[in-house]
Formats: C-alpha cells, structure tokens, sequence
C-alpha cells in the first residue's frame, strides 16, 4: 500500500503541474478546439475524482482516476 500512495502522490504532482501548464496551439478550428477542450475537462473531472478518492481513503480508485487524468493530457 505504501508504494501505491507513493506512485500516486508522483502522479498527482506531474499531473496538477501539467494541468496547469497545457495550452490550445495555434491554428486550431472550432471542431478542433471544442474537441481539445473536452478532452481538458475530463482530464480535470478525472483529477478532482483522484483527490476525492483519495480522501476517502480508496487509494487504488484515486490511482485510476489519476492517472486516466494524465492519459487524457498525453
């Protein structure tokens, strides 16, 4: 268990700094755009669900949901 915790404490730090990094590029179309920006918000919904998890103590749902967070930024 303590491993698990550790490898999610790794992923959230990676993930919340990506999170808060991640930017649209130029040139997108709106199609484009709307789709990118979809894709933001799961992977934003992914990590709330990772701390929520986590607070409730359900470590190996709070490691899913994080790191379907990060697949979601790659």
């Amino acid at each position: 268990m303590e491993e698990l915790v550790q490898r999610y404490n790794k992923y959230v730090k990676l993930t919340e700094k990506a999170l808060k990094l991640v930017k649209l590029r130029k040139g997108l179309d709106k199609d484009q755009i709307e789709i990118a920006n979809d894709i933001l918000d799961l992977a934003g919904m992914y990590f709330n669900d990772a701390r929520y998890f986590n607070s409730k103590g359900e470590m190996i749902n709070a490691f899913a949901a994080v790191n379907y967070s990060h697949a979601f930024l790659d």
